[in-house]
């Protein structure tokens, strides 16, 4: 019998509270947040829990890509950034050279999927194969035990963090094909393959919707294809997964960023986590099964 999986946050009752009033900050004021597209969805509910609990506080967020937000964060035009990767060892050396109070807390667990229309009938597809229809090299759906129809792949800009990370995961190459069509937004992207039978593109899970699934993903011939649910992503059995970080250089203790830092990383801000489809990382979780 096929069993379903979920996940429950393992914790005692814990809150984020208004602080004393020298500590007041936490809660009030207004900070900017570049947030990387792939996972704008989850931050968007974060920053309006937030904002409703702390009515003084106001958090603008702007979607954008990885790359993007963290150049803005290390030339200091923004100084809190939402991302789904860390900082590279050119970012880092950076860091280091500049001497950038730079702090880094991961609060979320995400997954890249391969999406195609939900009407069509593959399930499942290997690194190789993947690496071959972002390549170009396999063009045909038949090959992956779909119909005799031409593969209309789609990706996000290179900039995006999703497209770095499934570049130098799965296509260990810095460019996608040609024949691979660029598209601005996740929203276009999935827009997109919901509409197009013949489309397959590269999107983080948030964005997955109902006309679109996921494919099961597989290493290599010999390895198990495991679907992107909450619980394979928990226990590492998903291969496409990242870890979600927010960053700063406000790295101060009585600031707005750190309030939001900390409602993040705590049982409330988890929760949206869970709730959002993608995994908590702060706190414990169980496994729950259903026959």
């Amino acid at each position: 019998m096929k069993r379903h999986f979920t996940l429950c946050l393992v914790t005692a009752v814990i809150a984020v509270v208004g602080c004393q009033e020298k500590h007041q900050t936490t809660t009030k004021g207004n900070i900017r947040i570049l947030v990387g597209e792939s996972v704008f969805p989850l931050v968007q509910k974060e920053v309006a829990e937030f904002m409703r609990l702390y009515e003084r506080a106001n958090i603008e967020i702007s979607p954008t890509t990885s790359r993007e937000a963290i150049i803005q964060l290390l030339t200091g035009k923004v100084a809190t950034i939402i991302v789904s990767r860390e900082l590279n060892e050119e970012e880092k050396t950076a860091v280091e050279e500049y001497k950038l109070p730079v702090r880094s807390w991961p609060f979320a667990m995400d997954a890249v999927v391969i999406a195609i229309n939900a009407k069509n009938e593959v399930s499942r597809i290997t690194y190789d194969q993947a690496r071959d229809v972002f390549s170009g090299r396999l063009r045909n759906w038949k090959h992956l035990g779909g119909a005799t129809q031409a593969i209309d792949p789609f990706v996000l800009s290179r900039n995006s963090g999703t497209s770095e990370f499934f570049l130098n995961t799965v296509v260990h190459d810095t460019m996608f094909a040609e024949t691979a069509k660029r598209c601005s937004t996740s929203v276009q992207l999935v827009g997109i393959i919901g509409a197009r039978p013949s489309a397959i593109g590269v999107v983080g899970l948030a964005w997955v919707n109902g006309g679109v699934k996921p494919l099961s993903v597989a290493i290599n011939d010999t390895s198990a294809f495991v679907a992107p649910y909450q619980a394979s992503i928990y226990q590492g059995e998903y291969p496409l997964r990242r870890k979600i970080y927010i960053m700063s250089t406000d790295t101060g203790y009585a600031g707005l960023a750190h309030g939001f830092v900390t409602f993040l990383t705590s049982a409330q801000g988890q929760k949206i986590v869970r709730d959002s489809g993608l995994v908590p990382v702060t706190m414990p979780v169980k496994i729950v099964r259903f026959q």
